[in-house]
């Protein structure tokens, strides 16, 4: 590894020692790159080194940190990360005739939490009418189906507080989450789940054991995703699921914010894939790809974050919410019709 750069100034907590500089792509390894965005800060978590450069590669456009963390100082950067949520669902809940917060698009909350079961049924059945919420709910649920009992035994890598094993368990599923983050993985252990501290090369799992392992934004979290996916294939049965998602550096989003962009996030987010690159990678270890519908519930999100990150934290005016739902419109009709520009990569990838 080279010494990095003048433009990275080690800060406060930070060891001198603590960044590195790749000399090639981590997703094709190609040495020829290209600076896409300069003095990038993390002005949403406020990590403790000032800039940063993001390179894309010019062979398979896939964007990386160029000069990051390194694997034994990264961990430096989520001090000040977002707080995972204590919440979950199981079908006790269901029983009681209630759903937690956090679990189904928040403006559907209060009806759930305040009507019975039965009505409930009702109107989740009338939402599954319009395509764009039936979408955002099969998402949620990461496309999953209910279990059985050839189909039973799921993986959740970067599980967190272990919201979406509780959402899988009431479907049936036996689930175990593995996270880096000690007090989410307590959480879960508080609710009744299974997990472990660490990441998917420190666990001990079997082989070819798990019918499904769900990925949700974790592989632009890693050093070497090459590697992390190869692991991860490793503990899929023939013929089992990998379900992954991931942000899309070729989105409009990111067209359309740049250096603002909610999925660029340095400098936690060392590598962001394009749909051709991970599609590539992942049929390279021998899957078979399906892209998943589109889910318009994200382009909202991720534009109404990146507004406000270009505003420093501050608030919109009416001006520009009109504005900018204009936009997740107008982005989110071109989204729907061509899924390379779609803010976040969702792909169900079967193992042959």
């Amino acid at each position: 590894m080279n010494n990095p750069p003048p433009l990275i100034k080690p800060k406060s907590y930070w060891p001198t020692n603590g960044i590195e500089q790749i000399n090639k792509c981590p997703v094709c390894s190609s040495k020829e790159s290209k600076i896409i965005h300069k003095n990038i800060e993390d002005i949403l978590f406020g990590s403790p080194i000032g800039a940063w450069e993001f390179h894309l590669c010019l062979s398979c456009e896939s964007g990386y940190l160029k000069t990051r963390p390194t694997e034994s100082t990264i961990e430096l950067a989520y001090r000040n990360y977002y707080t995972h949520g204590t919440q979950k669902l199981t079908s006790a809940d269901l029983k009681k005739n209630t759903v937690p917060k956090g679990n189904i698009k928040p403006i559907f909350n209060k009806i759930f939490l305040r009507t019975r079961l039965k009505k409930i049924n009702f109107i989740r059945f009338v939402l599954n009418l319009i395509p764009v919420v039936r979408w955002s709910i099969k998402n949620s649920y990461r496309h999953l189906p209910r279990a059985n009992k050839n189909c039973e035994l799921l993986l959740d890598v970067g599980c967190g507080d272990g919201s979406f094993m509780s959402l899988a368990e009431s479907r049936g599923w036996r689930t175990f989450g593995i996270d880096t983050d000690s007090l989410a993985v307590e959480k879960c252990l508080m609710n009744g789940l299974r997990a472990s501290v660490g990441d998917i090369t420190m666990v001990s799992l079997k082989d070819n054991y798990y019918d499904v392992v769900t990925c949700s934004h974790v592989i632009e979290h890693v050093h070497d995703p090459l590697l992390f996916l190869s692991i991860v294939t490793s503990k899929i049965k023939k013929g089992g699921i990998l379900w992954i998602q991931t942000p899309n550096i070729k989105s409009l989003g990111h067209q359309y914010f740049n250096e603002y962009w909610r999925g660029l996030e340095v400098p936690r987010h060392l590598v962001i894939f394009n749909v051709n690159s991970l599609e590539r990678l992942l049929q390279n270890l021998g899957y078979e790809i399906k892209q998943m519908p589109w889910n318009m519930r994200e382009l909202k999100d991720i534009y109404f974050q990146s507004a406000m990150l270009k505003k420093k934290g501050g608030r919109l005016s009416i001006f520009e919410r009109f504005i900018l739902v204009g936009e997740v419109f107008k982005d989110g009709l071109i989204e729907w019709i061509q899924p390379q520009k779609r803010e976040f990569i969702t792909f169900k990838a079967i193992k042959k």
